[in-house]
């Protein structure tokens, strides 16, 4: 879980960065049979974010995460997204548990993850700085 903004590319370089994550997404997927889901407001029928579970560098274990635009936190939707995901992931995937690595300064996600009935499972870094590992079993 992370404090990622997915918003629009303003430039050349942010729309390569996309473009690129939309291939690894879209390879992942292929390779694994799940990935990452488009989170779409209803209401204004747009892309607000993105949630799923993944295989991320340096894990044997499947990682929740999601991002989400900044103007639409706190409004419910990751905690929606995540449920209807760890469902998923445990009745559909029958995965016996599921990470979340998150950020020591990322208090909401860290919160969201305890009512999600995550624990913390161990102190750990991914991507350079250290993060938080929870976990989550059936």
């Amino acid at each position: 879980m992370t404090h990622v903004n997915p918003r629009a590319p303003d430039n050349l370089r942010t729309a390569r960065r996309h473009l690129r994550r939309l291939a690894h997404m879209d390879t992942h997927w292929q390779r694994h049979g799940f990935g990452d889901w488009g989170i779409v407001e209803s209401e204004a029928e747009r892309l607000i974010g993105f949630a799923g579970l993944h295989h991320i560098d340096g894990m044997r274990e499947v990682n929740l995460g999601y991002a989400l635009q900044r103007s639409v936190w706190r409004r419910g939707y990751g905690r929606e997204a995540c449920l209807a995901i760890l469902d998923i992931g445990f009745t559909v995937l029958r995965l016996p548990e599921i990470v979340a690595v998150i950020s020591p300064q990322n208090t909401p996600s860290q919160r969201l993850a305890e009512e999600l009935g995550f624990s913390v499972w161990k102190e750990t870094r991914w991507s350079g700085p250290p993060r938080l590992a929870y976990r989550a079993r059936p």
